[in-house]
Parts: C-alpha cells; sequence; structure tokens
C-alpha cells in the first residue's frame, strides 16, 4: 500500500512538474488546460509504455527511439511538408541553402523509388573514384539501400570531412555492382550552373538551389550576358527543390521595378498577414524577354520566382505543372537540438492564385516522361567531348532531345509563332 502511495505521489509530482513547464513553454494557454490534450497525452505515454516493455525488439523500443517516433508521426501525419527534426536531422536541415556541406559530392535525386546521382561536385570524392551520373546507388557501407528513397540515403552518404564512406552503385551495362572507398569533404557548391550561349544569341542560366548567395551568382550571369547583347534569357528551375524564400525575394527585385507588391502570405484564419515588396531598382532591362523552364520536381521558392514573374506578365513560363510547395514552413529549435519545420501559412501570388496542392500551371506545356527526366539530367551533367557512341557505351541510351528548352528557345527568337514573350 505504501509502495502505491509512493508511486501515486511521484505520478503527482511529476505531472504538476510538466504542466509547470507546459505554461511557461506553452505557444498558447487554452490547450494546456484541455481535457482533449491530456487525454491523448495520457493515450501517448500508455503506448509507449506497453511498446517498451513486450515490443519483440529492445533496442528499438527505448523511450528515447519511441519519443523520436511519436513525434514523427505526429507531425509527420499533418502534410508532406511539416516534420520532426532530431538534432542530427536538423543539423543537416538547411546545408543546401547554406550551400556548403560535408559530404562525397554526389547530387541525387528519388525516381521511381531509386536514388541515383545526377551530378557531380568537382572536388568531390564521388567524382576521383570514378562514378558517374546515373549510377544507382544500391549500397552505403555494405547495408542494402537500393529501395531507402532520398533522406536515408543522404543521411547515410553525409558525415565528417576526412572520413570515407563504402558506396555501391549499378550502372548501365554493368552486371556487378560497382563499389568504392570514397572520401568525405567539406564541400562547397554554386547554385548557379553552367551558363551558355545557345543558338540565336539566347543566354541559358541553370539555377539549381535557392541559397545564400543565389541571387548574386544570378546578376552576375544575367550582367554578363547582357554585356554579350544577348536575345533574350532562359532560367532552367528544372529540379530545382526550392530553398530559401530571401534568395526568391531578391531574384525577383532583379526582374521587378521597385515599390511593387510581388507576394502575400496567408495565414490560418487571418487573411493575409504580410506582404512582400520589391526594394531595388530593376536590373534586367524590360525590353529582353526571360522564358522559365519548370518541370514536377521544381518546388518551393523555385515556384514562387516563376510564378511572379509569370502573374505580372514578366515571364512565359514552360515546361510541366510545377510540384505544388506554395506553403510557408516556420522552423523552431528546442533546447536539445531537435526542433520542427511546421508549415504555418500558404503564399499568394500577385494574381490571387494559390499554389499550394496544384502547382503553378506552365504557359506552355511540354510532358515529359520521368525516364526523360532522367536521361536529360545525365545529360545535363556528363562530362562532355563524347562521341555519341561513347555516350550510349557509357551511359546506355542514345542522347535525347531536351524539347523543354528548344521550345524556350524558339519561343525567344521568334521561331515559334504560337505564342511570343514579347507581347
Amino acid at each position: 500500500m505504501r509502495f502505491r502511495t509512493f508511486i501515486i505521489s511521484v505520478l503527482v509530482i511529476f505531472v504538476s512538474v510538466q504542466m509547470v513547464f507546459l505554461y511557461i513553454r506553452a505557444p498558447h494557454l487554452d490547450g494546456v488546460f484541455s481535457v482533449s490534450f491530456w487525454r491523448n497525452l495520457g493515450k501517448v505515454g500508455y503506448v509507449m509504455l506497453l511498446a517498451e516493455e513486450s515490443y519483440v525488439s529492445e533496442s528499438r523500443s527505448h523511450f528515447d527511439q519511441l519519443g523520436d517516433n511519436a513525434l514523427h508521426g505526429l507531425i509527420g501525419g499533418l502534410d508532406s511538408y511539416s516534420t520532426y527534426l532530431t538534432d542530427s536531422e536538423f543539423e543537416t536541415y538547411d546545408i543546401p541553402t547554406r550551400q556548403s556541406y560535408g559530404g562525397i559530392g554526389a547530387e541525387v535525386r528519388e525516381v521511381e523509388g531509386k536514388v541515383y546521382i545526377m551530378g557531380l561536385n568537382p572536388q568531390g570524392g564521388a567524382r576521383e573514384v570514378g562514378f558517374l551520373a546515373g549510377d544507382w546507388i544500391v549500397e552505403v557501407d555494405g547495408q542494402d539501400v537500393s529501395m531507402e528513397g532520398t533522406g536515408g540515403v543522404v543521411a547515410l552518404l553525409r558525415g565528417e570531412p576526412k572520413t570515407t564512406v563504402q558506396v555501391g552503385v549499378r550502372r548501365e551495362g554493368e552486371a556487378e555492382v560497382l563499389r568504392r572507398s570514397v572520401e568525405r569533404r567539406q564541400l562547397t557548391f554554386a547554385s548557379i550552373g553552367d551558363v551558355e550561349l545557345l543558338e540565336g544569341n539566347v543566354g541559358y542560366i541553370p539555377v539549381g538551389i535557392f541559397g545564400q548567395r543565389t541571387a548574386d551568382e544570378l546578376r552576375e550571369a544575367i550582367g554578363k550576358m547582357v554585356e554579350d547583347n544577348v536575345s533574350g534569357l532562359i532560367l532552367d528551375l528544372r529540379n530545382n527543390p526550392g530553398g530559401l524564400l530571401t534568395a526568391a525575394q531578391e531574384m525577383i527585385d532583379l526582374f521587378v521595378p521597385a515599390n511593387q507588391t510581388v507576394l502575400s502570405v496567408e495565414g490560418r484564419g487571418a487573411g493575409v498577414v504580410q506582404q512582400f515588396r520589391t526594394t531595388e531598382p530593376v536590373f534586367v532591362p524590360e525590353y529582353l524577354p526571360i522564358v522559365i523552364l519548370q518541370n514536377r520536381f521544381s518546388a518551393s521558392a523555385s515556384e514562387i520566382l516563376a510564378g511572379v514573374l509569370q502573374s505580372l506578365g514578366r515571364a512565359v513560363v514552360v515546361g510541366e505543372v510545377s510540384h505544388g510547395k506554395g506553403s510557408v514552413q516556420s522552423v523552431f529549435q528546442f533546447e536539445g537540438g531537435d526542433g520542427l519545420s511546421l508549415t504555418t501559412a500558404r503564399y499568394i501570388l500577385p494574381d490571387g492564385r494559390a499554389i499550394e496542392g496544384v502547382g503553378l500551371e506552365p504557359d506552355m506545356v511540354v510532358d515529359l516522361s520521368e525516364e526523360d527526366i532522367l536521361r536529360l539530367s545525365i545529360q545535363s551533367s556528363h562530362d562532355f567531348g563524347l562521341s555519341e557512341d561513347e555516350f550510349v557505351e557509357r551511359f546506355g541510351f542514345t542522347p535525347v532531345e531536351d524539347e523543354t528548352l528548344e521550345t524556350a528557345r524558339r519561343l525567344i527568337t521568334g521561331e515559334q509563332r504560337d505564342y511570343d514573350p514579347r507581347s
């Protein structure tokens, strides 16, 4: 009886302490005094106790692991963008926007459940050991990751510089898994790829990510092209996952005159809670036609840039309907280093459209299969100078025409008459 009383006393003290903690830290107090909150908190606790005591694998059912699992499910169940981040996950969360990371130097993308190398950092260990764009990553340190997904593979590949990781890939035309020991290095990467002057003196600028230096890189690239008297500009945002909203704002400033409202933020039940206006004099000459390329993998900040310029009549968008990530992610970090990325609002374009969940409709549709998207990504990443036979031998397919890019080029030069980006 005394033991039972002791246990109850301990539980009362614990609950009281938790209530004080929640009272101090809670974003609002209504939930703290809600019966529903405490009922469900008790349910979660009861399930954790059952799992910790009875689950078949003891190593996978300790309370810390169960707590992380519960939080991942609790937040991840809200939508596909909200997520709970452990301390290690939080450390790598903003790597792309910092444009610096410790890893093997391989840009990867998931296509039909498989994680392929799409590009190689010139200073990375992956390039040094002979990996190629188009290689399918199937092993990391002896672990089968053939169906792991991008997040799981990337987490295993990244790590402290000067450490090594064993990576196995499958390559078109090769029967055996190619295994290499790859050194991780501290790498930086530009968000603007190799710029080109296409036929008709059309400037081509591929943008891979919206990071801390992207707007400055874009300004420099456009400045050089304007000096070359280009007939128009193509911004390639295909496969661009987005990044920093501030980068998108700074890039919009290059194309749109100052003091124009270019974006609104609509919060939960509060209507428009914020508006963004351009702040700088326009940098890109207004007579210069702009065409933006996008596909189903273009998301977030890249959709914002394309959508704003399309809404204001400053650019024509060519390609596929974009991914549809038009929401605001608020990031919260806790004292232990873990945290949340939580959807708290959505963006509204100047013409009143919201792209969240539906994507940005292009002005001209050019549909591609996922296989064609993969092949075009490989072509844009491989070492040039190969004959067609050498290309086929290395990659297992004949180079395909980039129909989306060619459509954009023809629009600017006037060769394609059914849509004039100058009008």
